[in-house]
């Protein structure tokens, strides 16, 4: 019920909003001035046949064409074909005032229906007719009246009403019929009469002035009881019976190119398709407001079908393509269809002429009563920078050079200097005129005539001026396009310069490029990369303005305009911006009305010329687009369609089409949960630049917001978990505008194992299952107490048994600790032993120190002893002694000895109980190599030569039965 009533509130809403679009779209004005928009769709882009004979559109915006091989549906984005069953031609399509589509074809005519998921199908409505009637050729037009649905062929007429068809006429010959003032009109070719038919009553009026050979291929609404009929002989009148010439140039015309298809605008305004020279929009006074053929970007001549949508656009069903006019857009174009050459630079109206300035030069055409066909001046063909009116003459800023041309068309060259950007007076003084050129500035002078002509060349600035403004004491500002910005005063008549000063980022810009001057309500200011500076003339540099900024919106704007209306135009990067003027002084920025033809500017050379607010011109790459302001449209909320949502299983898919349900149809919609994968796609009827439309997706209880805004008009989603989701989506135009969202609401059911009936049965089988689980239990509980007991008595010798191993554990562990004592008393004992090891080298160290001193001071004085007097020899053999009696070998020895049976304890005794015939001197030696001494450190220790010491080991390793692989410092190691 919840689906059903968002779906009737969605609906009420898109009715809503296509009342007030009526209501509040008035038609705008048709613009003379230009080419309109156009935009083609061609063959291979609908994919269906060549040929299109009818249009038609639904309350939603979605379009329907009546095309050689069905009928195509056209929503902005997708386009659909259906066939008829026959696979016959489509002639006519129309949509009736409850959005029912219609569709004749060869013997047969019926309804495009959508089923329960919004796909549409052909029923057929002629198979009602008896069987003697279905021969009746093919249905060339359908009208949805209120007295029912009118079908058309060259031989028969029927009418649809209340689910029943009436032959209304059969085996007449008709042209076509015409539904116009609430009355259908059919001719009888061969009576010359006309049928005016209400309901299934009509009168017939004889046509007596009509030529009967002469088709009437269309009938359209002059005035109240007055139409317009076109033939092959041109236009008439037809009031009371009466038929009469209407003498107007496009009548011929029409003969010339003959009409085929036509519709009407308003009362006041009627298009003409033709066979050979594309589509017409006159008024009533006949005159051609618009001609729009092959050479103005037309993609075929031949016009079958005319209708005008909703938004007043204009569809075509061509002999080749389909295409769509925007008759009542604000922008038209002037390009190569008007015969206009190049990409837009200047533009100028001047003598009643409209001057356009290109890359290839000066073109121009009449601006009264409207411009046709641009003529290039071929003096002036090239590289044009400016157009620009002083003293009732034109001048043209070119790349050869500054040119005049008078009211004649006659061009005169000004000056030889090559590269002219543009003119500039000097306030004040009417006979001095600037001219920004490649490489400085040129001075202009009007002569004894009146005319200007070239004086000389400011000397000592030779930089390009493209942008020139005058200060309030006439100094002169340049704005440089990649140095900076430069300020010259010059003297009164401008002939030298007086003084120049050079502006750049050391002087407060931001950057030293992209700095442009200009005059805004009389103020000096700098449109920069980083909004817009002005000059502060007592810090002699420029400063960021807070008033430019907060209007400009901190928008780098390239040579502001204030219109006659108070609004200001302003450039950037390829875009045009416009501040709209509010009542109460401030101002709105809309930078999204020229979206549309945004990548068609010249960007870095953009060209803005407000003639009049009705006048406007924007340079663009293939020419110029003239915007009347004050014809444009408001604009308008559009919707939202989810035009298919398809989701598959492992065994089937279906699709839906919510565009095409209606309230009555809605229903929740169920999904088992093997259909968890779904693929929505969406659109949104909006055909302007329809190709940039964006779309913001959210998918209720999955996503966690919104997503960004992208052109992908798709969402595809995979393996949803079971639940109630909502799919929304909402769509953003060209011009910023949000549609209303749609949405569709859908429920994965949970998987047979998660259902309410399989949950009843896990509880059923849960109780059953408690009931045997509790009886088994009790039985359990039973024989659990006698193993309790047995388990008891087991538990206790096994206690008895755990106790004694428990001691057993116990007085292994004692073991281990005192084990542990014992290791740790050793490892106290090796330590201690290590100690005395080094105590003991270094006793021996000191003794061997010693001696060697003691050794060396004794061989000192005996030499000195020998070179002295008797007296002084005394005295030296006296110290000689005395150092004798401290190297006494026995003394040191037991010092030595004592330490040695410290560390190494009873290494002499087993060396005495294993060798009894090692001697005293023997026994020193091997202590002093059980200590890994040096035969270097053992002689003074013992008191004898190196090579005693050598002697004294070798007699050692015979005492000790030693030979020579064996090491003997390893050896005593070991004892």
């Amino acid at each position: 019920m919840e689906l059903k009533q968002n779906y009737r509130l969605h609906f009420r809403i898109l009715i809503l909003i296509i009342s007030i679009l009526y209501a509040s779209n008035s038609f705008a004005q048709i613009k003379k001035i230009g080419i309109p928009v156009v935009i083609n769709y061609e063959k291979n882009k609908y994919n269906a046949g060549t040929q299109s004979w009818c249009i038609a559109q639904q309350s939603n915006g979605i379009l329907y064409f009546a095309n050689n091989q069905g009928v195509l549906q056209f929503d902005g984005s997708f386009w659909n074909l259906y066939s008829m069953p026959n696979g016959s031609v489509v002639r006519s399509v129309a949509v009736d005032s409850l959005d029912r589509v219609y569709v004749g074809a060869s013997d047969e005519f019926g309804e495009l229906k959508p089923n329960e998921y919004g796909i549409l199908s052909y029923h057929s409505l002629s198979k009602q007719l008896p069987e003697k009637t279905l021969n009746f050729d093919e249905v060339w037009k359908i009208h949805p009246t209120k007295e029912g649905i009118y079908f058309q062929s060259y031989s028969a007429l029927f009418l649809y009403k209340n689910e029943q068809i009436h032959t209304l006429l059969k085996n007449v010959e008709i042209d076509f019929s015409y539904y116009v003032n609430d009355t259908l009109f059919v001719r009888n070719i061969k009576n010359n009469t006309l049928f005016a038919f209400k309901g299934t009553q009509y009168i017939e009026k004889h046509l007596d002035s009509w030529d009967k050979n002469q088709k009437i291929w269309s009938m359209l609404l002059f005035n109240k009881n007055k139409y317009v009929l076109a033939g092959e002989n041109g236009l008439f009148f037809l009031e009371n019976e009466k038929v009469s010439k209407w003498n107007i140039p496009f009548s011929d015309t029409l003969i010339k190119h003959r009409i085929f298809s036509s519709t009407q605008i308003d009362k006041d305004k009627y298009v003409y398709g033709t066979v050979l020279n594309g589509v017409y929009v006159i008024n009533k006074n006949g005159e051609i407001l618009q001609h729009i053929n092959r050479q103005k970007a037309l993609q075929n001549n031949t016009v079958l079908t005319v209708f005008l949508d909703f938004s007043k656009k204009l569809w075509l069903g061509l002999d080749n393509g389909i295409s769509a006019i925007d008759i009542s857009s604000p922008f038209t174009l002037f390009n190569e269809g008007v015969n206009l050459k190049g990409t837009g630079y200047a533009a100028c109206i001047f003598n009643n002429r409209l001057y356009l300035g290109t890359n290839q030069g000066v073109q121009y055409a009449d601006w009264q009563p409207q411009p046709s066909k641009f003529k290039m001046l071929d003096q002036l063909k090239g590289q044009v920078w400016s157009l620009q009116v002083f003293d009732g003459k034109l001048y043209c800023g070119h790349n050869e050079g500054i040119f005049v041309i008078d009211q004649n068309n006659t061009v005169v060259k000004v000056s030889k200097e090559n590269g002219s950007w543009n003119m500039v007076k000097v306030p004040g003084n009417e006979n001095i005129m600037l001219s920004g050129t490649y490489t400085g500035i040129l001075i202009l002078k009007k002569d004894k005539n009146g005319n200007w002509a070239f004086s000389h060349k400011l000397k000592g600035f030779d930089l390009s001026s493209r942008t020139i403004e005058f200060d309030k004491d006439n100094s002169i500002w340049i704005s440089h396009g990649y140095k900076g910005i430069y300020h010259i005063k010059t003297d009164a008549d401008y002939t030298k310069i007086v003084s120049t000063k050079f502006y750049d980022s050391t002087k407060g810009l931001p950057v030293n490029f992209a700095n442009t001057l200009f005059y805004l309500k009389k103020e000096l200011a700098v449109s920069t990369l980083d909004g817009i500076y002005r000059f502060d003339t007592k810090k002699d540099r420029f400063l960021k303005s807070k008033k430019h900024n907060d209007l400009f919106k901190n928008i780098h704007a390239f040579v502001p305009q204030e219109d006659k209306d108070g609004n200001i135009w302003f450039l950037n990067a390829g875009k045009v911006y416009k501040l709209m003027k509010q009542k109460n002084g401030e101002y709105l920025l809309d930078d999204k009305f020229l979206n549309q033809f945004q990548n068609t500017l010249v960007n870095g050379f953009d060209y803005l010329y407000l003639y009049s607010p009705e006048n406007i011109f924007i340079g663009v790459e293939n020419g110029f687009l003239h915007y009347n302001n004050k014809n444009a449209k408001l604009k308008h909320n559009f919707p939202t369609f989810i035009r298919k949502v398809i989701f598959t299983n492992a065994f089937d898919s279906l699709e839906f089409d919510l565009s095409l349900l209606k309230p009555e149809q809605d229903k929740k919609y169920m999904f088992d949960y093997k259909s968890n994968s779904f693929k929505f796609l969406f659109s949104a009827p909006f055909y302007n630049g329809n190709s940039k439309i964006k779309y913001q997706i959210y998918l209720e209880n999955y996503d966690k917001e919104w997503s960004e805004w992208t052109e992908n008009n798709q969402k595809e989603y995979t393996n949803l978990e079971a639940g109630t989701y909502i799919f929304r989506v909402k769509a953003q135009n060209i011009y910023g505008v949000i549609s209303q969202e749609s949405m569709f609401k859908f429920t994965i059911t949970p998987p047979w194992y998660q259902s309410m009936v399989a949950i009843a049965m896990y509880l059923i089988f849960a109780v059953i299952f408690i009931f045997v689980v509790a009886g088994y239990i009790v039985k359990r509980m039973e024989k659990e107490k006698i193993r309790l007991r047995e388990k008891q008595k087991e538990e206790l010798l096994q206690k008895e048994k755990a106790f004694q191993a428990q001691s057993l554990i116990a007085e292994r562990e004692i073991i281990k600790l005192k084990n542990e004592k014992l290791n740790s008393e050793i490892e106290r004992k090796n330590i201690e032993f290590d100690l005395k090891k080094k105590e003991l080298a270094s006793v021996a160290f000191q003794i061997t120190h010693k001696n060697e001193i003691l050794s060396d001071v004794k061989e000192s004085l005996i030499a000195i002893s020998e070179k002295v007097n008797s007296e002084a020899q005394k005295h030296l053999r006296k110290l000689i002694k005395s150092i004798e009696g401290e190297t006494k070998i026995d003394e040191d020895w037991e010092q030595f000895k004592k330490h040695f049976e410290q560390v190494h304890g009873d290494f002499f005794k087993r060396l005495k109980e294993n060798y009894p015939d090692l001697t005293p001197k023997d026994l020193k030696l091997c202590a002093y190599l059980r200590i890994n001494l040096t035969t270097k450190e053992i002689a003074p220790l013992m008191n004898i030569s190196v090579r005693g010491v050598e002697i004294s080991r070798y007699r050692l390793r015979k005492k000790l039965n030693l030979d020579l692989s064996n090491n003997l410092i390893d050896f005593m190691m070991n004892i």
